[in-house]
């Protein structure tokens, strides 16, 4: 029962701290008269509302995994023998440049970069570097239907 009453504390020590970083919590002191105080506590909802939103954003970003390596994943909108442009599902545009060592595939088996088409679905696995997103590796999920 004291382990669980120390989580449950610890819990909302950090909640608490979180809400007064974020500012969705302040506190206001004023002296009324020599004998009486006056504490006000004023919860900032628009403030909570807009930091849930940015958060559920952020999950739904099409880039996971951590700041080094990203996934993109999308339709080719144009393809060269330098670069990627991928449309993603929210109708994003994502650059991602090719390096002499990304490793193309379609269905297991290794294509050359070339044989990407426009309209094909991707996955990409992609580095950040000097000149933005660097695949380090595309998976061709289907071939358009043009090609």
């Amino acid at each position: 029962m004291r382990v669980l009453t120390l989580i449950v504390l610890a819990v909302l020590v950090v909640v608490a701290v979180v809400a007064f970083n974020r500012k969705w919590v302040t506190f206001d002191w004023a002296n009324k008269d020599d004998s009486k105080s006056e504490a006000t506590v004023t919860v900032d909802r628009e403030k909570i509302s807009e930091d849930v939103a940015a958060a559920k954003k952020s999950a739904r970003q099409t880039f996971t995994r951590d700041a080094a390596t990203t996934t993109v994943r999308g339709t080719v909108a144009t393809v060269n023998n330098e670069m990627v442009q991928i449309r993603t599902a929210d109708s994003q545009t994502v650059d991602v440049r090719l390096r002499p060592d990304t490793d193309v595939r379609r269905a297991e088996q290794r294509i050359k970069p070339g044989e990407i088409v426009v309209g094909d679905e991707v996955s990409v696995e992609a580095d950040h570097g000097a000149q933005g997103q660097e695949a380090r590796s595309i998976t061709v999920l289907t071939k358009h239907k043009d090609s």
